[in-house]
Order: C-alpha cells, then sequence, then structure tokens
C-alpha cells in the first residue's frame, strides 16, 4: 500500500491513507488535492489508462475517486468499461463516483457495478471529507476486523452485513439513500426489508426526523385510509376531534409502508397522488395538506402478478419503483458469522453469562448453519 511517512527523528511514523483521484478536468483535480493534501496521500490522474497501469505496477490505494464521464477509449463515452475492469482486478478497493447529475440511471448503474458511493458536481470541502471519511472507516473496519458485522440503526435492531450479498445490499442502500427518491423492496417474509429500510432512512438527509412503518396487511381498508391520512372532526362515528395521519406526522421524514401489495385499491389512488404532487386531503375535509416524506414500500409478493391480476395499479408501482432492492433469503447468505451475529443478536439474554461473555451450545450453532432456513427465522431462542 502506497503511503506517506510522517514525524520526526525519534518519533513514530505516521501513515497516511492514499487516495487516487481521476479526473479529465484539472480545475477537480486540484480542488480535490487542496481538499485532502494535508491528511492523505493524493495521487491525481488525467487519463483512464494511466490510472490502469498504477493500478497494476503499483500498490493499491485505499481509495478511488473516480469520475462518472471519464473516457478510457474511443469506443467508450463513460466509465462503466473502466469500473468494471477495476472491479474485475480489484474488487476490495473502495470507489467513489464523481457524478454531474443525479440522474437515476446513473446512480442504479454505479451501485450495481460496486461503487461506494457518489458525489455530486459541484462539490465543496465537506462533501468530499464526509464521503472520504465514512469510506475509510467503513473499509478499514471490515480489514482490520472481519468479523465487524453490523451497522447499529436503535436500540433493538442492527443491519447484519455477513455475506457478500449483503454488503452489495449495503451498497446499495447507501447509494440510493442520497438519491432520496421512493425505494421499492422485495423480498419473502422474514428477510429483512424492514431493517434495509430502515438503513437507508440513516443513511439518508433525512435521518433526524421521523421513521414510520405502516403495516399495509393489518387493518381494514378504512381504518387504513384514517391512519394514514388522518381525519377531521365528525368524519365518522367516534371521530370527536380531528387527528393528523402517518404521513402528517411524517412530514419531511421517511415512512415504510409494508406489505404495499395488500393495498385496497382506492387507497392505492389516494397514495399515487402523495407521490406524484405530496397533497392529499383528511378524510371528511375539503382541504388539501402538502407533505415532504420519502416513501419506501415493502412487499413479498410477485408485484407483476399482481399488476397483470389487476390488483395493483401498474402507474403506482412505476412511480414506487424509483429504485429496487431485492432482500435475498437467508437459505442464500448462510455464512457462520451471520449465524454467529443472530446468535449475539437474540440469545444473549436466554443463556448464561460468563465474565461478560454468553455462552452457546455448540449443538444450536451446528444446527442452526446445516439447517435449511426455508421460513427465514432463526432458530427458536427457547
Amino acid at each position: 500500500m502506497a503511503t506517506t511517512q510522517l514525524g520526526g527523528p525519534g518519533k513514530t511514523p505516521v501513515k497516511r491513507p492514499h487516495i487516487a483521484v481521476l479526473d479529465a478536468d484539472q480545475a477537480v483535480l486540484d480542488y480535490v488535492h487542496r481538499s485532502l493534501a494535508d491528511r492523505f496521500r493524493v495521487s491525481l490522474y488525467t487519463e483512464a489508462a494511466e490510472l490502469h497501469r498504477s493500478l497494476g505496477d503499483s500498490a493499491v490505494p485505499d481509495l478511488l475517486l473516480m469520475d462518472w464521464h471519464v473516457t478510457e477509449d474511443e469506443t467508450q463515452d463513460n466509465a462503466i468499461n473502466l469500473l468494471a475492469k477495476i472491479r474485475a482486478t480489484k474488487p476490495s478497493l473502495p470507489i467513489i463516483m464523481l457524478a454531474c447529475s443525479a440522474e437515476l440511471t446513473e446512480v442504479v448503474v454505479a451501485t450495481r457495478m460496486g461503487a461506494t458511493d457518489v458525489i455530486l458536481k459541484p462539490f465543496r470541502k465537506s462533501d468530499i471529507d464526509l464521503a472520504v471519511q465514512q469510506c475509510l472507516k467503513t473499509s478499514g473496519k471490515r480489514a482490520t476486523d472481519p468479523d465487524v458485522q453490523g451497522i447499529p440503526l436503535d436500540e433493538n435492531t442492527s443491519f447484519v452485513r455477513s455475506s457478500k450479498r449483503m454488503r452489495e445490499i449495503e451498497s446499495q442502500c447507501a447509494l440510493v439513500a442520497r438519491a432520496d427518491i421512493p425505494v421499492l423492496i422485495l423480498g419473502e417474509s422474514g428477510t429483512g426489508k424492514e431493517v434495509a429500510a430502515m438503513l437507508i432512512h440513516k443513511m439518508s438527509a433525512r435521518s433526524h426526523r421521523s421513521f414510520l412503518k405502516v403495516n399495509c396487511a393489518a387493518m381494514p381498508a378504512d381504518l387504513l385510509e384514517s391512519e394514514l391520512f388522518g381525519y377531521e372532526q365528525g368524519a365518522f362515528t367516534g371521530a370527536v376531534k380531528s387527528k393528523p395521519g402517518k404521513f402528517e406526522t411524517c412530514n419531511h421524514g421517511t415512512i415504510l409502508l409494508d406489505e404495499i401489495g395488500e393495498m385496497p385499491p382506492a387507497l392505492q389512488a389516494k397514495l399515487l397522488q402523495v407521490l406524484q404532487d405530496g397533497s392529499f386531503s383528511r378524510l371528511g375535509s375539503r382541504s388539501s395538506v402538502k407533505v415532504d416524506v420519502r416513501v419506501i414500500a415493502a412487499t413479498n409478493i410477485d408485484i407483476k402478478m399482481a399488476i397483470a391480476q389487476k390488483t395493483f395499479r401498474e402507474d403506482l408501482f412505476y412511480r414506487l419503483n424509483g429504485f429496487t432492492l431485492r432482500m435475498p433469503p437467508l437459505r442464500e447468505r448462510r455464512s457462520t458469522s451471520a449465524i454467529r451475529c443472530r446468535f449475539r443478536q437474540h440469545c444473549c439474554r436466554p443463556w448464561p453469562v460468563i465474565r461478560g461473555r454468553a455462552i452457546f451450545a455448540s449443538w444450536r450453532i451446528r444446527s442452526s448453519v446445516t439447517s435449511f432456513w426455508a421460513t427465514n427465522r432463526p432458530l427458536s431462542t427457547r
């Protein structure tokens, strides 16, 4: 690893992380260099071929910042080809893309190609600092402690990323969190769709605002409508006073519509209006309410089949489908580290503790590793 050592005689040398930057605009390179050179060793490249040779001839940098619109050769009009080559030869190298726009197609392609983050041009020093620090912190934890598997989301929930597939999900969540678009999360029951939604919220600019979950399958249509959109006094029997709905309560935050496939068709039309212009009316009201809420929807049904059977609106699907996240079932990510993490989270309290460490039965761990996980639920701890 290429580093620069600091420190005078008798002092322990301090190694600085090495950051490579690729951009055809010399002004951008100069600005990035001024922003990072006091803390990092920075290598600048204006040509993709030069960077590619450097990656093959010398130690791999700790981080790569790469222009999304860089041209590798005359047959390429963007960085897709170069990004694929780097990912094939240096799969563990964190890459931050520098893009000129927040176009959804660019974000989707970048995350699928393995980019860790995206910074939009024109950017400020604080934007670079934040992205670089977060990226190096995450990659440093993985390098020094391969058993670091969880991202705490609240007191009782963590995002478990022990497998390669879940690390890909983490990267996708990080990228889409910055785009502030609707997200549709698909997957079987018990695969962690709600946890992924919480992770997107935590990584987004709305993280300091409310995150609310509504289960669309847990209540009848009329009750679900009042829960989501609120009601005015006298709107129905028992409505003795006005009450705001979840969308008003969650204004400027994130709302998770779980089991969206079970939402009644009449409410789907009302939700479509919220996604289009952010407005709706409370039950019993003639006035319109305007909100700014990010919508994340989750379902375990086959949406395409539901559209074909006319039980789910096609226009609502395309509004919700700003980005699709597919959660793999647990049987496709059975790794020992993930099992251990789940046991730490779910089993520590029922089992005895000796010198601060929970003691687990070896047969229980072996059984969990070899089981089929058909229901996507970990073994009971009782």
